[in-house]
């Protein structure tokens, strides 16, 4: 297991995320951290259109546009530990996309 590495938040926002097999995820339009004392761990990067409206906290209205549109499920909560930023210009998951929890699955 190699050890944790700094990035810069910017080095990844708008960054296009594949998976595994090289299939897109969407951009990371978000991260989420937790502050350990001094310093912040990035705990899940969002990825893909809900993330954006989360991003400007208008996600139930942006649910709601997306649906209108057809648009049902588009974008991940991916965990910190299932995304590969040894390259951080082309992050990408360890897994597979079918093995990704869509994000905010169970919201409404």
């Amino acid at each position: 297991m190699t050890a944790p590495r700094e990035v810069r938040v910017a080095e990844l926002i708008s960054r296009v995320v594949t998976d595994s097999h090289g299939e897109r995820l969407g951009r990371i339009e978000e991260l989420r951290a937790e502050a350990h004392g001094d310093e912040w761990t990035v705990t899940c990067y969002m990825v893909g259109l809900y993330a954006v409206f989360e991003r400007l906290s208008a996600n139930g209205l942006g649910r709601s546009i997306l649906r209108i549109f057809g648009r049902r499920q588009i974008g991940y909560e991916i965990p910190w530990d299932l995304m590969d930023l040894s390259d951080p210009a082309n992050p990408r998951t360890t897994c597979a996309i079918a093995e990704l929890k869509p994000f905010r699955e169970s919201a409404t």
